[in-house]
Order: C-alpha cells, then structure tokens, then sequence
C-alpha cells in the first residue's frame, strides 16, 4: 500500500516538472542574412522554425532548400568546412523547400520566418541554401563579356586551373583536395574584376556550386584521357601477341618442313646448313613465345589500369604540367603540344620494340588511331567546359539573382552539449526484491542515439533503430534512502546507499519502467564468521521514473527569468 501511495505521489511529481504539462514551444534558430550564419545547432526529430533577419531592402523574394550531406566524421573538418563528397551529395533531392516567400506577402521589412516541416536527423549536416531575387538591373551582355575575359586573363585563375589540372595528372581518378577552396576563390576573382568593369557588378550567386561544378567536370576529363591511354596501349600489347603469335606460327610451320628435309638429306654440307637454321628458328620461337607472354601481361595491366599512365612515364609527366591549361585551346599551340606528347607515348608502346620476327604494324596503328580520336573529343571537352565555369560566372552576374550557401549541423561541437543530448537526470522509485521494499533514487539514464525529452515519442518513427534509440536507455544511479541493516548489508556509497545499475524503456517522453539490480555488500549469513569479511551482491528492482529536468519546467515560467535565478 504504501508502495502504491508513493507512485501516486511521484506520478503526480512529474506531470508538475514535465516540460509538455505546461506547454511545449516551437524551437527558432536564427539565420543571419548579412553575415550568413546561423546562431546555433539546428533542431532535430521535430519541425522548427529558421528566423532570417537583416534581410536586405533589395530582396523581392526568396526560397530556403534543405539538403543533406553525405554523413562523415565531422570532427575531422573544420566548424564550416565541407569536403568533396559532402558537396556532391547536396546534389540530392533536398530534404526540404520552402517555396517562394514573397515581400509584402509572406514578410515585411527586415525579417522573415519560414516554417520547417521536415524532420532533420540528429549528428548530420546539412546544406542550407537561401536563395531569391532582387531589384538589382540585368547588365549588357557586352559587359558580361568584358567581365568573362578580365577573369580568364586574371593570374590567380590561371593558377587554379593549372592547379587542378596538375592534382588530377598526379591521381587521375581522384579528386583536388583544394576544389572547394579553388571554387570559392573563382567567385572571388570574378566579384573582383567585375567591380573594377563597374563598382556596382557583383556575381549575384555567392554558394560558389556552379564553379564547383564546373571545377569538377574539367578535372574529369584528365579521368577519361588516362583511362583511353590505358585502353588504348592495352589493345595495342594484345594486337601485338596476336600479331606475333601469327608470325611465329609459320615459322614453325616452316621449321617442320625444314626438319623434314633435314631428315632426308644425305648431303653433309647441305645437313650442317639446315641444322644452323634450325636451331636458329628454334631460339627465335622460343623468344618470340615469351614475347607474346610479355604482351598479354601488359596487355592485362594496361586493361585493369593497374598504374597511373601520367606518372609512369616521367618525362610524360613533366611536359604534361607544363602545358597551360589555363589558356589551352585545342587547335592553338597547346593543343598541339599535347596531342604531340600523347601520339608519342602511344607510338612508345610499339615504335622501339624488338621483335624476333618482323610484325606487321597496320592493325596496331589503327587502334592509335582510333585512341587519339577519342583523345582529341575529351580535350575539346576540356576547352568546351572550362570556357562555360567562367560563362556561367558571367550569366550569374547578368541574372541579377543570388543565393547563401551555408551549412549547418545537428550535431553539437562541444562535447558538454553533444552529452546533453545523450544523458539525463533520472528520479525513480524502485521495489526491490530480497530488500523487500520501495527505495528512491536518483541517476542518469545514456541513450543509444541523441534524444530531445521535450518531444513526443511518435517524433521517433522513422526506422527501427529509431524507435529502440529514443525508447530504451542504460541507468546508472544511487539510493537517496538507506539500505543499511545492521549484520545483514552495508551500502556500497558512504556504507548507506547502493549503487543502482540497469535498463529503462520510456513509455511516455519524461516516463519510464526500468529493471536492474542494487548493487551492495551483504555480511556473512553465518554470526560466528568475521563481519569484515563481507560479499558484493546485488538485488533486482523495477522502477518507475522520471526525467528530472527543473531548468525547463522553471524555463516556462515568466519568460525564462525564473530559471535565471536558479541558473549558476
């Protein structure tokens, strides 16, 4: 009974700290449009709302789109810094789109909210683009040109294209480590040169996504010129086996006959000139066939692009970063140049080898032929694309439009934030067996995922693991009342309390049933033994529980102040 008269009590307890029973509020985070950044963590498990202020006078409208970065360690990166792989994720369908926010309809002056209901996860990242239109005047396309050609003559942008160029010859199937950086310096450059045409150009797209882009198509082509080198010289060590094989194949049909003949033939001279050939014919095939062996092998390597085709070669590999890709225009003299170095190591493949017997080349120089063609379409390619990052650049200048990218995360950076969203205070009361009575205790219970108590555990539907996460949670705790008895057990805290270990399951956001063990020592059943000489033992319980969260529950009072006197 009085069991039962203290869950009552304690029930009653926790609808009065229960953060839900006096009201649960939409959770703001604020977007700072001038500095373009947000002033904290966004929420998760939960709609919310993302204030944007200082919105510029200029601003006719915008749009907010969600995306979701490929998830990494982010403690490896910078606080705002995104990786390669982070970035073509965000290519995704996004998470969430606000649609166009209209001024003078959906806000006025300098602030606006926009309603999130998407459901972000919790430890992710996330690409926030903001984006509209403003009452800024499209320039003359003759002015756009002007600003095209000052970036292309601009120094530093030769360097990042040569930059480029020159990490995706040393890793052909890699990716620049400095492609973000080199994408947001294209921009700079551009704002840069277009204020000097006139003060009052800017590149209207400062989320830098089309030069990154961009950027990443022109690396792309140094992927496809190794793999046709590689294909290419593969082809050229397999027509080169078959080749041979044919060759070396009729001569040993003609070594047969020969030793036919040699059988035959009674004349002495004729018998010692026929077996000099033979033996000649023999060491020649023998050669010939681990010629062949050689070629398939290479052919083999070639084929599995086993090696890097830019870096194999040395002197390949310098004269191709010396070419300047900046200015590289397919029929000027650096598109001569390369398509020289590659007709050259290609001919390398076949031009000095040193055949037992005499090989046929046609078949050979077709499969070069047909390589260089291939070649020749990529480098265009290259010219094609490189010349659209720097158009676009200009397009987004004329468009008179512009877009914040930023990112931001649900995962908190300290670490005394990160626990919070792990561990909470736990107030229980707990029928213990073989003690044979109710205890209260205090504790903290760790989840498997980051949880928000103030949110409806229906918010944790999405998948499986979900669900198990946010509901089941480890305890670990101490008695408030004693457990001590004379002769019989001794708390293993301060010989008064005993620790308390176990499990909980929350059945409402703040409620939970737990299961576990007291954990104390226990004196020898035996009076006549030595009372020192005590065992660890430990008694099952089951609980009811709470979350004891005092700050929130005074948080909700008087605007927050309260919880402000009690706050150290």
């Amino acid at each position: 009974m009085r069991f039962l008269y203290t869950l009552i009590h304690l029930y009653i307890f926790s609808f009065l700290l229960n953060p839900h029973a006096v009201g649960q509020n939409r959770k703001v985070i604020e977007y700072d449009f001038k500095t373009q950044e947000f002033n904290g963590i966004l929420p998760f498990d939960q709609p919310f709302d993302i204030k944007v202020k200082n919105l510029d006078a200029e601003v006719a409208s915008f749009e907010v789109t969600i995306q979701e970065l490929k998830k990494v360690d982010y403690k490896r990166i910078g606080k705002s810094e995104l990786q390669l792989n982070d970035l073509l994720s965000a290519s995704n369908q996004p998470r969430f789109s606000s649609g166009k926010l209209v001024r003078g309809k959906d806000f006025m002056g300098n602030t606006a909210v926009v309603v999130i209901g998407a459901f972000l996860e919790p430890n992710s990242k996330y690409f926030i683009k903001v984006e509209g239109e403003t009452g800024r005047i499209d320039i003359p396309r003759e002015e756009k040109e002007k600003v095209v050609q000052a970036v292309m003559a601009n120094k530093d942008f030769q360097k990042i294209i040569d930059a480029e160029a020159d990490s995706r010859i040393k890793d052909p199937d890699g990716m620049s480590n400095d492609i973000l950086k080199h994408s947001k310096m294209i921009t700079d450059i551009a704002n840069k040169e277009a204020k000097v045409i006139n003060p009052n150009y800017e590149v209207a797209d400062t989320s830098y996504q089309e030069q990154f882009i961009g950027l990443a198509d022109i690396s792309t082509t140094f992927s496809n010129i190794s793999d046709d080198i590689n294909t290419a010289k593969g082809n050229i060590y397999n027509r080169l086996a078959i080749d041979l094989n044919k060759e070396i194949d009729v001569l040993r049909k003609s070594l047969k006959q020969s030793k036919a003949k040699l059988k035959k033939e009674k004349n002495p001279k004729a018998i010692k000139e026929l077996t000099s050939e033979n033996a000649i014919a023999s060491k020649v095939i023998v050669d010939g066939n681990k010629l062949v062996d050689t070629y398939k092998e290479l052919s083999k390597k070639f084929k599995n692009e086993e090696n890097n085709i830019f870096t194999d070669n040395e002197t390949f590999f310098k004269k191709l970063q010396d070419v300047n890709w900046a200015t590289f225009e397919k029929e000027g003299d650096e598109g001569k140049k390369v398509e020289n170095l590659i007709n050259s190591e290609l001919e390398s493949t076949f031009k000095n080898e040193k055949s037992p017997v005499r090989i046929d080349f046609a078949g050979v120089k077709a499969i070069e032929q047909e390589a260089i063609e291939r070649i020749n379409s990529e480098l265009f390619e290259f010219e094609k694309k490189k010349n659209e990052t720097i158009e676009k650049v200009g397009v987004q200048i004329e468009a008179a439009i512009f877009a914040h990218g930023q990112t931001g995360s649900t995962y908190p950076m300290s670490t005394e934030d990160h626990l919070k969203l792990h561990v909470t205070l736990d107030l229980g009361y707990a029928y213990v067996g073989q003690i044979d009575r109710g205890n209260l205790y205090a504790g903290m219970n760790i989840y498997f995922r980051a949880i928000d108590t103030s949110l409806p555990l229906k918010n944790y539907r999405r998948t499986f693991k979900d669900i198990v996460g946010s509901r089941l949670s480890l305890l670990l705790g101490i008695s408030l009342q004693n457990i001590d008895q004379a002769g019989v057990r001794r708390g293993l805290i301060d010989n008064s309390k005993a620790l308390v270990t176990g499990m909980g399951v929350r059945l409402l956001p703040w409620f939970k049933v737990n299961t576990g063990a007291y954990l104390y020592y226990k004196y020898p059943s035996n009076p006549l033994e030595n009372k020192n000489k005590m065992t660890f033992t430990g008694s099952p319980f089951v609980s009811l529980s709470i979350d004891f969260n005092l700050s929130k529950f005074l948080g909700s009072f008087g605007n927050g102040q309260v919880a402000k006197i009690f706050t150290p």
